[in-house]
């Protein structure tokens, strides 16, 4: 999910699995700093990028090809949802507008 701060992409997952999961953080300031994939997975977890993207089992080895600064950006929740037995979704951090992108 892509938007601004603050706008509620976190809670829209929160909404969609039914369920917390690994690493969320909501508040009324930006509060995700990076961007987590929130996968399907038997037990909560939250997997380190750098770790992920050395999994072959899993969708990220091509991550690593943009380096470490990005890896450390990067996680893998893992929550037991119905709906993420047949898709992932990405929190990303928000993007500013108007005049907060200039100031």
């Amino acid at each position: 999910l892509i938007g601004q701060y603050s706008t509620g992409k976190t809670t829209f997952i929160r909404f969609l699995t039914g369920k917390d999961f690994p690493g969320m953080h909501i508040g009324p300031e930006p509060t995700t700093e990076g961007f987590t994939s929130i996968m399907h997975g038997q037990q909560e977890s939250l997997i380190p990028g750098n770790i992920a993207s050395a999994d072959t089992t899993r969708p990220f080895p091509a991550l690593s090809k943009f380096g470490a600064g990005f890896l450390g950006k990067f996680q893998v929740s893992e929550v037991d949802a119905k709906l993420l037995k047949s898709v992932n979704l990405i929190d990303t951090p928000g993007i500013l507008a108007g005049e907060k992108q200039t100031a």
